[in-house]
């Protein structure tokens, strides 16, 4: 970012400082994210200079850059940048940590009924072959943060009652899908007071709202910097807290960095540059050096956060500005197909739920499912969906959405309704918000007339 760098408006303006098609509405950053034309230079800019002296680079410059986005990162969650390492994923960061845990026979790992697939399955093939155990919490959206805590501490007392041990506990700041924000600070000081270590899954937290490290003190946290934060992907920040790093003993997959029982993480000579600290712990530099990986997306971290300062205007109107846009925008979604946004229960008319308190939402479609649990009224025009029909009701509304209106919206089945999530971003605006809900009532009105062969 130039001196010159002027501050954009939110909304339609900002889209020109993007690289997105200006015909795609991208309503859906949660997954790939996006990033500015700045941005993207950056990461060119950078591969012309690897690619013109690769050693050089990789050991000489590289290194001073990824220090920079540590710093950077560091400053943005409020931890120590001895505390921050940068990972490719929020799957490779739990799957790390996990790795790293000495479990024993009665320990068991916590997860909640809403946790990402990704995750539990890193979870069920790690327990086939370490000594330890698995549990959910389970519960069914919507509820309120007050029920899911409770029930997590009935959950916590019932593992204790049979004679087990809640080791870890595995929380999310957002869940994918359905998408809504979850009670973490309060699961946080339940777990902190019961003495259950904590590892928070906050795949959808950096860029998005603020997180402060300092405040919460998770043993662990991991969130994606490629969905929110405007930086290339694959790309993550992994926080161990200080008093844990010395469970962290290799990285996945174990390179030179590793640290051996009562020793000290040592690099080769040959690539000791990498780290670009002197001072570098040995946590640090576990993983400073993870064989031949990609770092283009990590160093482009500290041009994404002077865009975000300099043209966004600061952290605190980006969250302020998308919070708005999602409230705004999925209220407007679901005023066009008369549903709802999921929620709390039982909000009183202008009262603001914590789940609602991000830049995602979650809006019921006009689409009953025959079976399962549902609020579904007595008489649905056109007939509620059969089991057999809901895949191709997706698959359809998916096809449709691309190709008609160039635009892409993760659509979930859940409790007897079909449901899609939208999240809002700097460059969006109300108007993409009723354009999602003109579009998904088009075609929802398709599905429920049987017209999806035509």
């Amino acid at each position: 970012m130039t001196v010159n760098s002027k501050r954009i408006p939110f909304g339609k303006p900002m889209l020109e400082a993007f690289c997105m098609d200006p015909e795609y509405t991208n309503l859906n950053s949660s997954s790939c994210g996006s990033w500015p034309k700045v941005v993207s230079k950056q990461i060119r800019d950078y591969w012309s200079l690897l690619e013109a002296q690769p050693d050089l680079f990789s050991e000489f410059s590289q290194g001073l850059v990824l220090q920079e986005a540590r710093i950077g990162l560091a400053h943005l969650v409020h931890a120590a940048v001895s505390e921050c390492v940068l990972v490719s994923n929020v799957t490779t960061g739990i799957f790390t940590v996990l790795y790293n845990q000495a479990f024993e026979e009665r320990d068991v790992v916590v997860t909640l009924s809403t946790t990402y697939g990704a995750i539990d399955h890193g979870i069920t093939s790690l327990a086939e072959t370490r000594p330890f155990k698995t549990r959910r919490v389970e519960f069914e959206l919507p509820t309120t943060g007050q029920k899911i805590v409770s029930q997590f501490e009935t959950a916590m007392a019932q593992i204790r009652a049979d004679g087990l041990r809640p080791r870890l506990a595995i929380l999310e700041t957002i869940v994918s899908i359905p998408a809504v924000r979850m009670p973490f600070e309060d699961l946080l000081r339940v777990c902190q007071k019961e003495g259950i270590m904590t590892l928070v899954d906050g795949a959808h937290s950096v860029g998005q709202f603020e997180v402060n490290l300092q405040e919460l003190q998770p043993d662990f946290f991991v969130s994606d910097c490629h969905k929110w934060l405007f930086v290339p992907r694959p790309c993550a920040v992994l926080y161990v807290a200080e008093r844990n790093q010395h469970m962290m003993r290799s990285v996945i997959p174990t390179s030179f960095g590793f640290i051996p029982k009562n020793g000290n993480s040592r690099l080769p000579l040959w690539s000791q540059m990498v780290s670009a600290s002197e001072t570098a712990s040995s946590f640090e530099t576990l993983f400073a050096y993870t064989a031949t990986s990609d770092y283009m997306p990590h160093l482009c971290i500290p041009a994404a956060l002077r865009f975000r300062r300099d043209v966004c205007g600061g952290e605190a109107a980006i969250y302020e500005y998308i919070k708005w846009l999602a409230k705004e925008g999925g209220d407007k979604i679901a005023d066009i197909l008369q549903t709802e946004v999921l929620e709390e229960p039982g909000l009183g008319a202008g009262v603001d739920g914590q789940m609602r308190n991000c830049g995602i939402v979650t809006v019921r479609l006009p689409l009953a499912i025959a079976t399962g649990p549902s609020t579904a009224p007595a008489h649905v025009p056109g007939g509620a969906l059969t089991e057999k029909e809901v895949g191709p009701a997706v698959r359809y509304l998916t096809k449709a959405l691309a190709e008609r209106y160039k635009t892409w919206i993760p659509i979930i089945d859940y409790r007897g309704w079909i449901w899609a999530r939208l999240c809002a971003q700097v460059y969006l605006e109300v108007s993409d918000f009723e354009m999602a809900g003109n579009s998904l009532k088009v075609i929802c009105e398709e599905i429920l007339n049987r017209e999806m062969g035509q």
